[in-house]
Formats: structure tokens, C-alpha cells, sequence
């Protein structure tokens, strides 16, 4: 994603949040608008035992997977 794209992102973002809208209505404009799918819950192993301080499915970002946008 380019940056100016990514800014712009960012300001819908902050509205929507200000505006109080729901994480649904948020995933929705962020799939349609921009392609981004929303994150999903790990299902991996260490997220259910306390004695696991790592998870390797979705390591660094603890607990959720989904593909990881870059920005340009």
C-alpha cells in the first residue's frame, strides 16, 4: 500500500472510531474500500496453555493471524 493511500486510511479510521462506529461497520469499510481482510483468533496451542510464552502461527502478533499490510 502507498503511503498516501495508507494516510488516507488512517483519517477514515480515526473518524469512524470518533464517530462511534461498531468493529463491524470498520471491517466492512475496511474490506470493501480497501481490501484488507479482518485479523482471526489464533487457534494455536500456546494461547490455551500458560506454561507456552510463544506462539510460531502468529508470532510477534500474539493471538490473531492475518496477512500484514505494507506500506511503500
Amino acid at each position: 500500500m502507498k503511503s498516501s493511500r495508507a494516510e488516507d486510511l488512517l483519517d477514515q479510521l480515526r473518524v469512524m472510531l470518533a464517530a462511534g462506529h461498531s468493529a463491524t461497520h470498520i471491517q466492512r469499510e475496511l474490506r470493501i474500500k480497501h481490501g484488507l481482510e479482518p485479523l482471526e483468533a489464533c487457534p494455536g496451542e500456546a494461547h490455551s496453555d500458560l506454561f507456552i510464552d510463544h506462539c510460531s502461527q502468529c508470532a510477534p502478533r500474539w493471538g490473531w493471524l492475518g496477512k500484514r499490510e505494507r506500506i511503500t
